[in-house]
């Protein structure tokens, strides 16, 4: 007979089949099974039930504990929402007013519309972004001395209320105040009140203060350095017949400074400098083996003028004249006068191109006319302000003392204001006259 072991309700294992009932406490398997249909008794005794297994007391205490914590965590979490809510057990969170969200500009436009059909009515817009300025374009602060071009003019204000007090005639004037400003700027090269003075005259196109205005840019005399700016007011002077001018930028080209290198037009600048007499020029041509040509020059003048050939004086003085040379005009000037064809408003015309150009021989001309008229009296303060400006601009000494000597012999013509009111007229220049005046 096969044993068929169970468990009683106290926990006693026996065999039920040896023993109705459990033999320690009398428990007996029919008092706790439910009753049950007579096939399920029928079939009870053919296979034994299997025992339960023993139940592991660590697993218990562990679901226990495991248990003991869920319910721990659900009412911490409990009490978080309860606390965050701010109301009581059992109320619930209040849900936050949201603002309903609105379809995109799109989505309007487009709604009820036929896919791959675009809207009719507002053009499409593309969102545009803020144009950031570009680092490379921001202008720089410009640091050093200004550009000459940017300089403000400076009127020598003084001056030109002296000059009309003195009766002065307009292109005297203007040339008195030329030369003062070309004298205090090549006097003090690195004030720019100077280059100041200069900048109307630069203006009105006067050919001395162009080039004077080219020196400085050139070497940077108080104003900025620019050798581009340089070669263009050095130009527009040669361009007059400015003898220095043409000098200055021929050495510009022959070093390509502010632009290209032209060895041919350098050239041609040092003839034209040359035929008027510069013996820089000579010798520059030399230096690129190429002599003066055989145009006629300021010394074949010479001889003609002082012999009063004027029939030899016109085609030469000419020819020097149509290449804007100031010995041609001046030569034409005492043609106008003692020629043939005698004219004194073109003699005065020849003189003025002349002296527009610093020729000392013809502003010792102007001053000879004026105290010499074809009619009326002579004029002496015109007189001796064209004979200072010649003093000025002759360079040998003993020239320049003999017209010093010229202007005493006539100082007594002028009173005590006149000579007071001349030197305020060349203020800054030391002028011939007489001392305390």
């Amino acid at each position: 007979m096969t044993s068929r072991f169970i468990r009683c309700i106290n926990g006693h294992v026996f065999d039920a089949n040896a023993h109705g009932a459990c033999p320690t406490c009398g428990w007996s398997e029919k008092e706790a099974a439910p009753a049950s249909s007579p096939e399920e008794e029928s079939g009870r005794g053919k296979q034994a039930t299997p025992l339960p297994p023993e139940p592991n007391p660590t697993r218990r205490l562990l679901v226990l504990a495991a248990a003991s914590a869920g319910v721990a965590l659900a009412g911490a979490g409990t009490y978080a929402v309860l606390s965050r809510c701010g109301g009581p057990l059992g109320t619930a969170c209040p849900t936050p007013d949201l603002p309903e969200p609105k379809p995109e500009p799109r989505q309007q436009a487009t709604a009820g519309l036929e896919p791959g059909s675009e809207p009719k009515g507002e053009p499409k817009s593309e969102p545009k972004s803020e144009a950031q300025p570009d680092p490379k374009s921001e202008p720089k602060a410009e640091t050093g001395p200004p550009r000459f071009a940017d300089l403000e003019p400076l009127e020598q204000s003084e001056q030109l209320a002296v000059a009309r007090a003195l009766g002065l005639s307009p292109f005297l004037t203007q040339m008195v105040l030329v030369v003062r400003a070309i004298h205090l700027s090549r006097a003090n090269p690195r004030d720019l009140a100077a280059k100041r003075y200069l900048v109307p005259f630069v203006k009105a196109n006067q050919p001395l203060a162009l080039s004077e205005a080219g020196s400085a840019v050139h070497y940077g005399n108080a104003v900025r350095q620019d050798d581009a700016a340089a070669r263009d007011y050095l130009k527009r002077a040669a361009d007059f017949g400015v003898v220095s001018a043409r000098v200055e930028l021929a050495e510009m080209l022959l070093a390509g400074q502010g632009g290209p290198r032209d060895e041919k037009a350098a050239g041609d600048l040092l003839v034209l400098a040359a035929r008027a007499g510069s013996e820089h020029a000579l010798n520059l041509l030399s230096t690129i083996g190429r002599g003066r040509g055989t145009e006629p020059t300021a010394t074949d003048l010479e001889g003609p003028v002082n012999q009063r050939n004027w029939s030899q004086v016109k085609p030469i003085a000419t020819n020097l004249a149509d290449a804007q040379i100031a010995q041609g005009y001046n030569a034409m000037g005492l043609w106008s006068r003692f020629g043939p064809n005698r004219s004194a408003a073109e003699e005065t015309q020849w003189y003025r191109k002349a002296v527009a150009l610093g020729l000392s021989i013809s502003m010792r001309n102007m001053a000879w006319d004026e105290t010499h008229p074809s009619s009326g009296a002579a004029n002496f303060v015109e007189a001796i302000a064209w004979r200072q400006l010649e003093r000025l601009y002759v360079v040998p000494r003993g020239s320049a003392n003999a017209i010093g000597l010229a202007i005493w012999e006539q100082s007594g013509f002028l009173d005590r204001t006149q000579w007071s009111k001349l030197r305020t007229l060349f203020a800054g220049i030391d002028i011939a006259g007489p001392r305390g005046a």
